[in-house]
């Protein structure tokens, strides 16, 4: 039940929070086939350990889609920010990929207004709809250093690149036998989950608590929320 109320985590993982559900069981005696279909993937890369030692020093980004099926408002795509610091995540579904570049301004717009800071390098791939004339016109009017990897290269962008397979946490619509319509509805969900429990990568507390710490302005209910609509 906690598996599957926690979005499908690992179990060792589980035992980290819930030591008491496995006194007479280990993690590997658990199974769970909607996990094993819906997480298959390759060998993963081995991890970067270096991390911004200030939230938005650096904010990775990627955009992922289209999907053969649309959400029920007919968004195909989702693009990503992600907080180096804090692994604070923000998502915006989207209809069309030519919406990343304002999303982008409007997120630069929150963060100066709602954390008194700016973002100072933005990560991405050589993706057309972050390599353009008016995402780079907005880049270097406010300072921003623009990183891109290198071709065929989605390790060099691994933050974004897992947060996205993070977020397309499938096992959650086959467990509950939904339609592939209400995929939107579960990225939202996923995306509270991890903003709201505690990592692995931040020493076990939660992207919203160190983000807070982190700031002398403390995130408010909403702020988070906005971009994930």
């Amino acid at each position: 039940m906690w598996h599957k109320r926690f979005g499908h985590v690992s179990f060792g993982y589980l035992k980290h929070l819930f030591p008491e559900l496995f006194l007479n069981a280990s993690p590997p005696l658990f199974k769970c086939e909607t996990c094993e279909l819906a997480k298959s993937h390759r060998v993963p890369f081995p991890p970067s350990l270096n991390k911004s030692p200030l939230p938005f020093t650096l904010i990775h980004s990627n955009v992922w889609g289209p999907t053969k099926v649309s959400t029920l408002n007919g968004s195909r795509w989702f693009v990503s920010f992600i907080d180096d610091h804090s692994r604070m995540t923000w998502v915006c579904l989207m209809k069309t990929k030519q919406d990343v570049c304002s999303l982008f301004k409007q997120f630069y717009s929150m963060v100066d207004t709602q954390y008194k800071t700016s973002i100072q390098v933005l990560r991405i791939d050589n993706g057309g709809e972050f390599v353009n004339h008016e995402m780079k016109q907005f880049l270097h009017g406010q300072g921003i250093i623009h990183q891109t990897t290198c071709l065929y290269s989605p390790q060099q962008n691994r933050v974004a690149e897992r947060k996205n397979r993070h977020l397309l946490v499938r096992a959650t619509l086959f467990e509950a036998n939904m339609p592939l319509h209400y995929w939107g509805k579960s990225l939202t969900t996923a995306l509270c989950i991890i903003n709201h429990i505690s990592s692995r990568s931040l020493d076990f507390h939660t992207p919203l608590n160190t983000l807070n710490q982190s700031l002398s302005s403390p995130l408010t209910p909403n702020c988070w929320r906005e971009l994930s609509q």
